[in-house]
């Protein structure tokens, strides 16, 4: 497992004042070995930057990525609440000709409509977990029973949020669909 991101910032920020008093040294007393750590740092801070953009697109923050950043608000939070909670995955994306999509066209489960995504979270109680869901996201004001779209902002994109609980069909499960709007 690859260290979390601001691990390997940290250990970018250092090699790089590493390199600075290396090269500063290597300068003032003109000692090869000053002059072979700061070549040795640089390309320690090389590989770095290739881990970090690597990471970032293992791993890009939310609003950026897939699905028109879809995919990333998901999974950076609404994934980690799920845990939290113990709540499995369900369902995410589902093909344009499987019998739940060709029901609901217009829903974000539907892999044709390519600028949203959605989860399914199995629970018996879905209360608690929806309005965790809403809190992560730093939506205020949400009730479950019904089928409101919040609205919130990420990269400068704005993105409709459902949460439904308790409504129609979601009695077993949370659903949360994110669209760019």
């Amino acid at each position: 497992m690859s260290p979390p991101l601001s691990t390997l910032r940290a250990k970018l920020a250092r090699r790089k004042k590493a390199r600075e008093r290396q090269t500063r040294l290597w300068k003032k007393t003109g000692k090869a070995g000053h002059g072979k750590a700061a070549k040795a740092h640089s390309r320690a801070i090389k590989k770095l930057k290739a881990l970090i953009k690597r990471y970032l697109t293992l791993h890009p923050p939310s609003g950026k990525g897939k699905l028109a950043g879809c995919r990333s608000i998901i999974n950076n939070e609404v994934v980690p609440v799920a845990r939290k909670y113990g709540a499995p995955i369900t369902s995410r994306k589902r093909a344009a000709n499987d019998p739940l999509t060709l029901a609901n066209p217009g829903s974000d489960h539907n892999a044709a409509i390519r600028t949203a995504d959605a989860i399914d979270l199995g629970t018996v109680d879905g209360s608690p977990l929806a309005f965790a869901i809403a809190h992560s996201l730093g939506i205020t004001g949400y009730s479950t029973g019904n089928y409101n779209g919040y609205y919130i902002e990420r990269a400068g994109r704005t993105y409709r949020v459902q949460i439904l609980w308790a409504v129609s069909g979601h009695y077993d499960h949370v659903h949360v669909g994110v669209k760019l709007s």
